[in-house]
């Protein structure tokens, strides 16, 4: 994956979030299907990863993106590194937690949360602000 690549997924997720009023958590997906007129899918898996999953993959197709970046996709819109950092989530177990993620996947974007922290990338674009905008009330509520 090239950087371009990588900067392109992580603002389409928050361009997701935008669209569809994404200001809490854990992610209401169903409000992607609405907002970008996906059809339910019928897919084995019930949890909100796998439909999270199959909504990522019907939005890069519809923007003619890489395909195979639909996993990536979804991990940044049920878990938007702002709202990560915003309430101090500590270990890949809380993540799990209160981001409703499977435990691998909280644990990779744990790690990738430290890396981002260690080096202070956060609220350098717009659209991140705008993200951590409209998450903020839930973020003051939010009580651990």
């Amino acid at each position: 994956m090239t950087l371009q690549e990588y900067k392109t997924i992580r603002d389409l997720a928050w361009i997701v979030l935008i669209n569809a009023h994404i200001n809490e958590i854990p992610v209401d997906v169903s409000k992607i299907f609405r907002a970008y007129k996906i059809n339910k899918p019928k897919t084995p898996g019930n949890s909100r990863f796998d439909k999270a999953l199959a909504a990522s993959s019907s939005i890069l197709n519809f923007f003619g993106l890489n395909p195979s970046f639909d996993k990536m996709l979804a991990v940044r819109i049920l878990a938007p590194m702002i709202v990560v950092r915003e309430i101090k989530i500590k270990s890949a177990e809380q993540l799990a937690k209160v981001f409703d993620l499977p435990h691998e996947i909280a644990a990779q974007r744990f790690e990738r949360f430290e890396m981002l922290e260690s080096r202070n990338k956060f609220l350098i674009s717009n659209l991140e602000k705008k993200v951590l905008q409209e998450f903020q009330p839930w973020i003051q509520n939010y009580s651990g």
